[in-house]
């Protein structure tokens, strides 16, 4: 595999960690604005950070896939 595209992978993939992690930010905050538990919206939070994880990650193999 080219250095190149190593880094640019790698990039892709903290950039959609990053994103994920606002959005698990986001629904953490709207859960405990909508009235839950704290370890309720913690974990609303959790499982959004994962949906967005498995979803990035999914498109990033498919754009892999197409690339190839």
């Amino acid at each position: 595999m080219n250095p190149m595209h190593t880094v640019l992978l790698v990039t892709v993939l903290a950039v959609c960690a990053a994103l994920s992690a606002l959005v698990a930010a986001a629904a953490a905050v709207l859960a405990r604005w909508d009235g839950f538990s704290v370890p309720a919206s913690i974990s609303r939070g959790a499982v959004a950070f994962g949906g967005a994880m498995t979803l990035s990650c999914a498109v990033i193999a498919l754009l892999l896939g197409l690339v190839r």
